[in-house]
This record gives C-alpha cells, structure tokens and sequence, in this order.
C-alpha cells in the first residue's frame, strides 16, 4: 500500500533524502513503526510544495489513523494524524 502525503516546505537535496529522512507512524497503543520513504519531490506544477511516497507494510497498512512524523538529522517535525484508506 502506499500513501502520498503533501507537506509544505520539505526542502531536500535530490541525492540526500534516501539516507537523510526518516518517517515514523504511531498507533494508538503508542507502537511506533519505521516506515519506508519510497520518493520525496515537488509537486508538479506546485513549486512550494513537496510530497511523501510512503510504502506501507501489511502491519503499517492496518493502521487506521498513525500519528507521523519526520526525522531529517536530529530534527524531528511536528506529528501529524492522517487516515488510511486501502484502495480496491
């Protein structure tokens, strides 16, 4: 499963954001899962805006609402609620 996430201002080098971004999800019993970034980049014809490709696991994908957050360094964004949505 994979889940597209736009968030404002994500700058990042095009060769770094592999190694230098990390994302976590948060259940409601407080279980953090590491999850895999699959692409990082602007948004077509919205220059000020980057997106998140997440690849979900089987786990993460059963998720119903995570808490995210980013990870660049030893910086860490504000977490943020989204709703999952399997797709037919």
């Amino acid at each position: 499963m994979w889940e597209r996430l736009a968030k404002v201002r994500v700058h990042l080098l095009p060769k770094t954001w592999l190694t230098r971004v990390k994302m976590d999800a948060e259940d409601a019993q407080h279980h953090v899962y590491s999850v895999e970034i699959e692409y990082i980049g602007q948004v077509p014809q919205l220059e000020w805006c980057s997106q998140i490709v997440l690849k979900l696991s089987a786990e993460e994908a059963n998720l119903d609402e995570p808490w995210l957050s980013i990870k660049r360094g030893d910086q860490t964004s504000n977490r943020v609620l989204i709703k999952l949505k399997c797709q037919a």
